[in-house]
């Protein structure tokens, strides 16, 4: 198994616009990944926060 953490999100904060972008597989940060979730064209809020993260679990089943 394998669990994957994505969380992207940013707004405009009081000196300017904030964002963060990250992934973690298997609660290892990777770099690469992270940089290529921030370039993504998500929609960002003219005004205020928004956030959104989600987990997935990659589960290889084995034949018998």
């Amino acid at each position: 198994m394998v669990g994957i953490k994505a969380f992207f999100g940013g707004g405009h904060g009081a000196d300017g616009s904030v964002e963060t972008a990250e992934v973690r597989v298997d609660g290892v940060h990777h770099e690469a990944a992270s940089r290529v979730l921030a370039r993504l064209g998500w929609p960002r809020p003219a005004d205020g926060m928004s956030y959104a993260r989600t987990f997935m679990l990659l589960v290889h089943r084995e034949r018998s």
